[in-house]
């Protein structure tokens, strides 16, 4: 399963390319497994949209699979065992958000973390999102759980570097219709993740929109 598309659709940088071809190598295996895309600096990076793009890929194959996120699989999995069994039948199982499970009750997340462990079969693949910074995993409540999701693959998202954040930067004010200005460097340099980066300069367009309406006004 080759898509060089996913390269395309996504703005592809130093930060994110080992991730994404990662990702693709996974997806080209010939064997079963456990893979998790996580970043170096926690939550904001892309690692949502990365998933997005993998279940893209998987959709076109001739793979079944199910994508939810993981407040979802606790809401109907953690007393509903044909839910569970259902989402299990599925060649690739995507979760978003594994991190969420892992500071609800035991009693609560043991039937899905046993049916997680029953995975471990040539022909299923499962694959995480972990908004957790990775140099906090250790710190993290529940580790032993983490060890088992982090014992396959790691796609990791490293930091954007202030050139990755201007590349992602001058698509967002394309898509935006924005002038480079110093204002925008500010921005690029302030912002600790994509997430915040795309935010502001939403929130910069909108600003100057306000500010030249007034003025017709």
């Amino acid at each position: 399963m080759s898509n060089r598309n996913i390269f395309k659709r996504m703005i592809v940088c130093g930060y994110n390319y080992h991730a994404i071809r990662e990702s693709l190598r996974f997806l080209n295996a010939q064997h079963g497994g456990l893979a998790v895309i996580d970043s170096e600096s926690g939550n904001g990076n892309g690692m949502t949209l990365l998933m997005k793009e993998v279940g893209d890929i998987i959709r076109q194959s001739k793979y079944s699979f199910v994508h939810l996120h993981a407040e979802r699989l606790l809401t109907k999995g953690s007393r509903n065992s044909d839910f569970l069994n259902k989402i299990n039948d599925h060649h690739y199982l995507l979760i978003d958000d594994i991190n969420y499970l892992l500071s609800k009750p035991p009693e609560r997340t043991a039937a899905i973390f046993d049916m997680l462990t029953s995975r471990q079969h040539p022909n299923k693949r499962t694959i995480f999102t972990c908004a957790i910074a990775a140099g906090e995993l250790k710190n993290c409540k529940n580790f032993k759980k983490l060890s088992y999701l982090y014992s396959g693959t790691i796609i990791r998202l490293a930091s954007p570097t202030f050139d990755d954040k201007a590349i992602i930067a001058k698509a967002i004010m394309f898509n935006l219709k924005l002038k480079h200005s110093e204002k925008i460097d500010d921005i690029i340099v302030k912002s600790h993740s994509i997430r915040e980066l795309e935010n502001k300069l939403i929130g910069y367009q909108a600003h100057l929109n306000y500010v030249k309406s007034s003025k017709i006004d």
